[in-house]
This record gives structure tokens, C-alpha cells and sequence, in this order.
């Protein structure tokens, strides 16, 4: 199995993985660049996308005034690439990149975290909740035992 774990925005971070969690290829791509990179996914046999969902909360949306809302653009843009390319879309919380971050023991910082480094680490996630991901820790739990 192969997936595209995708940050949406203005810059779309993105990582093109394996089952097992090898990075086939990272990177970012341009929102204007969005439709041409989505429509190399079936000539990587990507089967499913995993993209991070937005929500504009009230508390927030001080923040997005005047913004054309980047994210919410780019989510659109993945979705209907994938309709039209007959692949799955995977929708995970924010936070998901967090927990992926535990299984793949990477260390996060504050601030503002690299959109590729993110797009990993829910493609880590994913991978992990499905059972095609096996962590460093449980690798060595299984070699004591």
C-alpha cells in the first residue's frame, strides 16, 4: 500500500509513503501547483490520500480575516482530484500529526512545524492506525521476547 499524507495551505506539505512508514518522496507544493502534483499520484500507485482537516473556530477567526482561506481551498483541490482519480481521502484532526509524532519518536518543537514534516507525521498516524506501521518500540519489544 501506498499513500500521499498532505498538509492543505498556501504551501501543501506533503510525504508519499509506504506500508511500514518508508518515505517514498517529501516535499511542498505550491497551491497554484496543487492539480498537476495530485495528478502524478496514480503513476506513484497511490492508493489513498490523508490530508489534514481545517475548522475555523470563532476564537480563531480573527485570524483569517480577509484570508481567501488557503486550507480550505486545498482540501477542495484534493478532494475533487481524488474523486476524479477514483482514490480514497482520509480526513484526520489536526492533532493526529502530534500522536504520529510519538510512534515515530521525532521530537517537536514550538512554533510553526515544517508542512512536510507534518504531512509525515500524519502519514505516519494513518499508517500506524491501520496496522501497516510497526513503531520502534514494539519492533523492540518484539526482538526481547
Amino acid at each position: 500500500m501506498i499513500i500521499c499524507a498532505i498538509d492543505p495551505g498556501e504551501h501543501n506539505g506533503f510525504a508519499i509513503m509506504e506500508s511500514g512508514g518508508k518515505v517514498v518522496e517529501k516535499g511542498v507544493v505550491e497551491l497554484q501547483d496543487l492539480p498537476a502534483f495530485l495528478a502524478t499520484l496514480p503513476g506513484h500507485s497511490v492508493s489513498v490520500i490523508v490530508y489534514e482537516g481545517f475548522r475555523l473556530f470563532r476564537r480563531l477567526a480573527d485570524r483569517q480575516s480577509g484570508s481567501n482561506i488557503p486550507a480550505a481551498q486545498a482540501i477542495g483541490i484534493i478532494k475533487g482530484c481524488a474523486n476524479f482519480s477514483s482514490l480514497r481521502t482520509v480526513e484526520q484532526q489536526p492533532d493526529a500529526r502530534l500522536m504520529g509524532a510519538k510512534y515515530a519518536q521525532y521530537v517537536v518543537r514550538k512554533g510553526h512545524m515544517a508542512d512536510d514534516i507534518s504531512a509525515w507525521l500524519h502519514g505516519v498516524f494513518y499508517l500506524k492506525q491501520i496496522g501497516q506501521l510497526e513503531t520502534v518500540l514494539e519492533r523492540k519489544l518484539q526482538n526481547e521476547s
